[in-house]
């Protein structure tokens, strides 16, 4: 794919810059001192909360799970077209304020259920699977590949974590074999949905953005076998066609910041209805594309976009510095062994960073709330005070 970018050098030389920000802010996380974890957490008192909250969004949401059921035989019999579009129509209003405050339980759940793997009981297991499997369904109910591929980057990372820390030991063949079988259905389910996503139920490789261009003459039009070709394109353009966007972005003259709501639709369209205050939506560079140039909203504009709304593109090298920074600090805390939330941190970030060509981590309000939880949580409890109240209960000089 190429698209009709007209700043090229502007947009290297920003990519470069945040790349290389987020690579120093990396370098320079790893040479951080490291507090002593010494306290010692309840991993089944942990789990065992965190499972309360994620049995309560299971619950808040079943409704909406169970009049969804039948979208499944419609993608099954190949209107995957027809079950997003309802879907898109209905503008999300399964998702009240409830779910996605609950949300971050779940998700905390999933992560740690999988890092304690072999030290969890039997009842744990048995509802991680359903757990997992509600997680799971909604995305094929509509027809989405977005929530799949956030289960498999959310089961990736966490067995990544277990692995290297010592968690898992037992199991790893059995963890493989489930990894590969999970990943295989990815790829087929992603593949069907591309295929029966048009209205035709055929797939054609073409470059959807206006002035867009596809080499037909690509070696991949020969090396990829045609069954799964749909599978391939889809991929690359989803990765690549929100730098176009980003292009545009950074060719708007500067107006204004949004002093952190617009870094999320979610937090810019409530900020605008809460506050009657639509001037907002311009002072968003996604939002601004929309209204002045026409931009369509089902294109993406990469995670760079949105945070520049709210600290400039400028600022937004010193964000990616400091993502870089608390990457490092939480996969040094993973190793330490002793703080589980350090492993929901790690997870989370390595989530935000692999959709960063696509949009911003903190696009809805579940993973707003999400995303600002996690990282309050670990770091409260990597604190310097937390480690010394620690220190005097066990008795030892500080």
């Amino acid at each position: 794919y190429s698209y009709p970018v007209k700043n090229k050098n502007l947009l290297y030389f920003y990519l470069g810059g945040v790349h290389l920000a987020l690579f120093m802010g990396y370098i320079k996380g790893t040479k951080a001192r490291m507090l002593d974890h010494i306290r010692k957490y309840k991993v089944k008192e942990i789990l065992n909360f965190f499972m309360i909250g994620s049995a309560l969004f299971l619950l808040v949401n079943l409704p909406y799970f169970i009049l969804s059921i039948p979208n499944i035989f419609s993608v099954i019999h190949g209107n995957a077209f027809t079950v997003r579009n309802a879907f898109l129509m209905k503008g999300g209003q399964w998702k009240d304020y409830i779910s996605i405050f609950l949300y971050f339980f779940n998700n905390t759940f999933l992560i740690l259920t999988i890092y304690y793997w072999e030290s969890t009981n039997f009842p744990v297991r048995c509802f991680f699977i359903i757990a997992f499997i509600f997680n799971l369904l909604p995305s094929i109910m509509v027809a989405a590949r977005a929530g799949i591929f956030g289960l498999f980057i959310l089961l990736t990372f966490s067995l990544i974590a277990a692995y290297f820390s010592g968690n898992l030991k037992k199991n790893v063949l059995k963890f493989l074999l489930i990894f590969s079988l999970l990943f295989a259905f990815f790829l087929l389910y992603s593949n069907f949905i591309a295929l029966t996503r048009t209205p035709t139920s055929t797939f054609t490789a073409q470059n959807p953005v206006p002035g867009g261009e596809l080499n037909k003459d690509s070696i991949l039009f020969r090396v990829i076998p045609k069954y799964f070709q749909p599978l391939a394109f889809t991929g690359i353009l989803y990765f690549s066609h929100g730098y176009y966007g980003l292009s545009l972005c950074l060719k708007k003259p500067f107006i204004g910041i949004a002093f952190g709501a617009g870094q999320s639709m979610f937090l810019t369209r409530n900020f605008a209805r809460f506050f009657n205050f639509d001037y907002i939506y311009y002072l968003s560079y996604p939002f601004r594309l929309q209204l002045e140039d026409n931009f369509s909203p089902s294109f993406w504009v990469t995670a760079y976009s949105w945070i520049a709304s709210d600290v400039t593109f400028i600022g937004s090298i010193f964000v990616f510095f400091i993502l870089g920074y608390l990457l490092a600090l939480a996969w040094k805390d993973v190793s330490i062994k002793h703080n589980p939330f350090a492993v929901v941190a790690f997870v989370t970030l390595s989530s935000v960073i692999i959709f960063l060509p696509m949009s911003s981590a903190t696009q809805d309000g579940s993973t707003f709330v999400n995303f600002y939880s996690v990282l309050i949580l670990w770091w409260v409890t990597r604190t310097r005070l937390v480690q010394r109240k620690a220190q005097r209960e066990l008795g030892l000089n500080i």
